[in-house]
């Protein structure tokens, strides 16, 4: 039986983003104005940000986070030498977007603290792939395990 690599654990992490972007994504542009979450869109937001439902950002959501991370997984399982740099663009994009969030509303929402945990979870994975390959000489070929 073949033993898991460690782009099969960042790839299978990176799939599980995907699905979940992907799931959370569709319910946000199916329910509209409705409330996904605990509560429906933040008024506060609405006067910061572009938005005023959750619509756009479930568009968003499945297009760059859900499409993006299994872009990234197929990097992973196919032993891509940018493997880990399309994983850690990904977990630097959910950053990146807590933190415009953030910066933009002044205010963090229920999510913003299981998403911080996310991305730093993937960029950690990302650079643990990347290090590794390094480390054993493994950049620039595709063929690794």
């Amino acid at each position: 039986m073949r033993s898991l690599s460690r782009f099969d654990i960042l790839g299978g992490y990176d799939v599980l983003l995907a699905v979940g972007a992907i799931w959370i994504g569709f319910q946000m542009v199916m329910m509209r104005g409705g409330t996904i979450f605990a509560e429906p869109y933040p008024e506060s937001w609405a006067m910061h940000l572009p938005f005023v439902s959750w619509v756009v950002p479930g568009i968003l959501a499945i297009v760059s986070f859900g499409f993006g991370n299994l872009v990234a997984a197929y990097f992973c399982w196919k032993k891509m030498q940018n493997a880990a740099f399309a994983s850690a663009f990904m977990g630097a994009m959910i950053l990146v977007g807590l933190g415009y969030q953030y910066a933009t509303v002044g205010e963090m929402y229920i999510v913003t603290g299981p998403l911080l945990l996310i991305g730093l979870i993937q960029l950690g994975l990302s650079g643990y792939v990347f290090w590794r390959g390094r480390v054993r000489g493994y950049l620039g070929n595709s063929n690794v395990m």
